[in-house]
């Protein structure tokens, strides 16, 4: 797939300092199964492109995305279901304030470090019971 360059306007300049990545699918939300309930409490309807189904969301990642952004984080979303599926998650959940871009998840990275690790270094991970996995301390507390 090519962009013609009709189609780009300009760059997006992010600002300056720290930013974080989440992912949608399985982060914020859950893909789940169609005969699953979902209480209403842990559950948020998102409309893509006229297509409307409950999800269960994450509140843990939810609200670090929160926090994050009110600590001066640049809060980007992404997903590999492109931006348009980000774009209507992050309405569905309200953080249209805290979000500064969405976009498609990379599929490649070009960069001097061959190990991305010694550059994006600090990763984490909370499943839906609110149990946390991460290398990083007191970031989301």
């Amino acid at each position: 797939m090519s962009i013609s360059k009709e189609a780009i306007i300009q760059p997006f300049t992010m600002p300056s300092g720290p930013s974080i990545f989440f992912d949608v699918d399985d982060t914020l939300i859950k893909w789940t199964p169609v005969d699953v309930e979902i209480p209403d409490n842990e559950a948020v309807t998102i409309d893509c492109s006229g297509f409307e189904k409950k999800y269960k969301f994450n509140k843990y990642n939810v609200d670090m995305l929160i926090n994050m952004a009110i600590r001066g984080h640049v809060v980007v979303v992404w997903s590999g279901s492109g931006p348009k599926w980000c774009e209507a998650v992050v309405k569905a959940l309200k953080l249209e304030s805290y979000v500064w871009a969405v976009m498609s998840k990379p599929s490649y990275y070009v960069d001097d470090r061959q190990d991305s690790s010694s550059w994006i270094g600090k990763w984490h991970f909370t499943d839906f019971d609110g149990n946390k996995l991460h290398n990083w301390d007191s970031v989301i507390k």
